[in-house]
């Protein structure tokens, strides 16, 4: 059995990524919403929960997960054996030098809908996660499906701490210096993270793969448990 941490994206419960799991695989789940209540900074919710992470052992993260992921391996090198990633990406905001992220005024109306109507927010946030799958209303279902949590005033602030990270957030760096310890997987018909990402970062190759007709949720992307397991050896080996 296999210990990997699993971390997972914005406004979508982590326990949604058991399912994509190769067989063996023994998951600790991590959810950034519930880790940033409390925590405006990532590097000081990263802090309040290595210690009762396993140790030495490969992180998983899907979107924002996959920032909060390549952070560990990052800011707690000695603590994260390796990294992989489902559609993420180490800027998730357009900038002058950054032409493939979310523009700024996009973001913003979602900063904004967290203080107006959250259930309506997360509403729009699933149907741009099922934007470019062949069958949208089905990831939808699925999606809405899950075991959502009860949205407490704790956990809508957590949504709001965990959204604020994708604003500020940029790895270009890190994402170069990780070398073979990182693999990336994008998705061509992705909504929210551009599948010309890993060209626009320079790091095309056997680091990223491309799953061309898949949308921003993973489980569209064929094969995607198969690549998941090859990833994970890659990483730790």
């Amino acid at each position: 059995m296999t210990t990997v941490v699993v971390v997972g994206g914005w406004g979508v419960p982590a326990e949604a990524l058991r399912p994509l799991l190769p067989a063996g695989v023994e998951p600790v789940v991590l959810e950034p919403a519930r880790m940033a209540v409390g925590h405006e900074d990532l590097e000081s919710a990263l802090e309040s929960v290595m210690a009762r992470v396993p140790a030495g052992v490969p992180w998983l993260g899907w979107s924002l997960g996959g920032q909060v992921a390549m952070a560990a391996r990052e800011w707690f090198p000695e603590q994260v054996s390796g990294v992989v990633t489902l559609c993420s990406t180490p800027r998730f905001l357009e900038a002058p030098d950054w032409p493939v992220g979310m523009a700024g005024a996009d973001f913003r109306g979602f900063r904004e809908g967290m203080l107006t109507d959250v259930e309506q927010t997360l509403g729009r946030f699933c149907a741009l996660v099922s934007q470019g799958s062949a069958s949208p209303r089905q990831v939808r279902r699925e999606l809405k499906a899950l075991a959502w949590p009860d949205l407490t005033a704790e956990y809508q602030q957590g949504l709001a701490n965990s959204l604020a990270w994708l604003a500020e957030l940029d790895q270009r760096d890190a994402w170069h210096k990780a070398g073979p310890g990182a693999r990336h997987l994008f998705c061509g018909r992705d909504a929210l993270v551009s599948g010309a990402v890993p060209e626009a970062l320079g790091l095309a190759g056997e680091r990223c793969h491309l799953a061309a007709d898949a949308c921003h949720w993973p489980a569209s992307a064929a094969g995607v448990t198969d690549w998941i397991s090859g990833a994970l050896e890659q990483v730790t080996s």
